[in-house]
């Protein structure tokens, strides 16, 4: 792991060196957890909301 990585353990998160490049995923799917970020912040909230409300 780079200095700059951290390891997150969620039960809803999970990486498969198979899928998105080993980046991470949800799981039991093979949708990236950036996708959901980046789909949240175009919808105008910020990074504060989307923690508080998901």
């Amino acid at each position: 792991m780079s200095a700059i990585e951290t390891k997150v353990v969620h039960p809803y998160i999970t990486k498969c060196k198979d899928y998105c490049e080993g980046k991470p995923i949800i799981k039991g799917t093979k949708f990236p957890v950036r996708s959901v970020v980046v789909y949240v912040l175009r919808q105008g909230m910020t990074p504060e909301e989307l923690v508080t409300t998901f």
